[in-house]
């Protein structure tokens, strides 16, 4: 705790001081650092302020987009302040930026081609964050994508909401849920606890088409899917869930690759990575995991990673851009 607490405080006076050399480097003057320092955090802040929906959502925008600008700007101005450089290389970071908007608004089909003992398509989506950064329109642009591929089932891996719950309720989120063609299945994830109204959500779901898989267990014609609740959830581990003949295991967090591999899965599915979001995250990510994004498989079991069709936090996803993960079960020939 004591090593945590130490951490946070260095982050900050790296954070803080990243701040005001930003404000010497571009503004000459020191003291706008303040101001910079409340923008990086304001979406941490401006909930708790009484003021129209309209400006929440606005500062929480620009907030963020500062917020993820500044992996890539700390850098440099640290990197300016011992050795000069021309402002130009400035832009690096600016066309980084650039291209992490362009992908959270882009997203594309990502398909893997798996052996099972039928044909089936299923459309993988996780990490969908509605909140304050994806709302309706945003929502219905994934929606209009997924419906697009056509496929047999849809698959929702966790972090339908991000962490204002009353934001979703009020954009009337949830009911829209009911536009995704066929049958649709959903597990919960991290940020949708994150919530602190989970409640409350999964009430909301159940008023929908989708069924949500509650650390449970749904056994279909063609295969089995088991839903777990994320790792932070739930402490349940694959013994206490009832196998079919085929399984998919559907688990927010790839954290729990290595049990499903010793329990022979056929198919675990996971997002919560973002296969890192912000360039190079992704070196860690797929250091952390055992897969970080992508396909691989492990003797009988195949693991998939979904890059997610969402984004937390900053509108910045320059490690690549959003998808549908569209997977192709089909026999051998």
């Amino acid at each position: 705790m004591i090593g945590f607490i130490l951490m946070f405080i260095a982050m900050l006076c790296i954070v803080g001081y990243g701040q005001y050399l930003i404000a010497l480097t571009f503004f000459h003057n020191g003291f706008i650092a303040i101001g910079l320092f409340l923008l990086m955090f304001s979406p941490m802040w401006i909930s708790r302020c009484k003021v129209p929906f309209s400006v929440e959502k606005i500062v929480n925008y620009i907030g963020y987009i500062y917020m993820g600008s500044n992996l890539y700007l700390i850098p440099m101005v640290f990197i300016h302040s011992i050795f000069a450089f021309p402002v130009y290389f400035y832009l690096i970071p600016l066309f980084i930026v650039i291209y992490g908007i362009y992908n959270c608004r882009h997203i594309i089909i990502k398909e893997y081609n798996i052996e099972a003992p039928f044909n089936a398509d299923i459309a993988l989506i996780s990490d969908i964050h509605l909140g304050y950064q994806i709302g309706a329109k945003q929502f219905q642009k994934m929606i209009d994508k997924v419906n697009s591929v056509k496929a047999d089932y849809v698959f929702i891996a966790g972090d339908l909401c991000d962490m204002n719950f009353d934001v979703v309720i009020k954009q009337d989120l949830f009911s829209m849920l009911d536009s995704i063609n066929g049958p649709v299945y959903m597990i919960m994830g991290n940020h949708d606890n994150y919530t602190n109204k989970i409640k409350e959500l999964k009430e909301e779901v159940g008023k929908t088409k989708v069924i949500l898989l509650d650390d449970e267990v749904i056994h279909l014609d063609q295969f089995t899917i088991i839903g777990r609740n994320d790792a932070q959830m739930s402490k349940k581990t694959l013994d206490d869930f009832e196998f079919g003949n085929y399984n998919i295991v559907m688990d927010h967090t790839p954290s729990r690759i290595q049990e499903s591999v010793d329990h022979k899965v056929d198919l675990h599915l996971s997002g919560h990575t973002h296969n890192g979001q912000l360039w190079p995250l992704q070196l860690v990510t797929n250091h952390i995991f055992k897969v970080g994004y992508g396909y691989k498989k492990f003797a009988s079991t195949n693991v998939v990673v979904s890059g997610g069709i969402g984004y937390w936090g900053p509108m910045n996803k320059s490690s690549g851009p959003c998808e549908v993960t569209l997977l192709k079960l089909k026999k051998p020939d």
